[in-house]
């Protein structure tokens, strides 16, 4: 499957290309905040590991279940 190439230049209209660059800074800041909490699920999973003295691999699947 070939990959088309689109160029920013192709979209003309004003108003359209503020919605794509609005929607990709949207995008882009909503990636960030989901990068940001599977850090912060990292983070918890292994402390509270440590303090309980359980293997982060049963705590992972806890918090899996739990969800």
């Amino acid at each position: 499957m070939a990959v088309q190439q689109l160029s920013i230049n192709q979209i003309s209209n004003p108003a359209d290309r503020e919605k794509l660059f609005k929607v990709l800074q949207e995008c882009s800041g909503s990636m960030t905040r989901m990068e940001g909490e599977k850090d912060y699920i990292k983070e918890s999973i292994a402390a509270i590991a440590k303090d309980l003295q359980l293997p982060k691999k049963l705590v992972a699947k806890m918090v899996k279940v739990y969800h």
